[in-house]
């Protein structure tokens, strides 16, 4: 029996896209259209790479 492996798109891809420093090839994109598998993985690097990003800064402590 055969089995064959759906081609995804790979997770430094879809991260780099993600992250706006790289732009996905066509065949990419429209597979991440349509693939639950891929569309997963994208949405949590966004929500890593915005989620940093909205959390309140820090306060410094008074200097002694």
């Amino acid at each position: 029996m055969h089995f064959t492996q759906p081609n995804h798109v790979e997770n430094r891809r879809l991260f780099a896209a993600a992250a706006g420093t790289d732009k996905l090839e066509v065949w990419e994109r429209r597979h991440l259209h349509v693939c639950e598998i891929c569309q997963g993985v994208f949405y949590v690097f966004v929500r890593q790479l915005t989620g940093a990003a909205s959390l309140p800064p820090t306060e410094n402590p008074p200097a002694a």
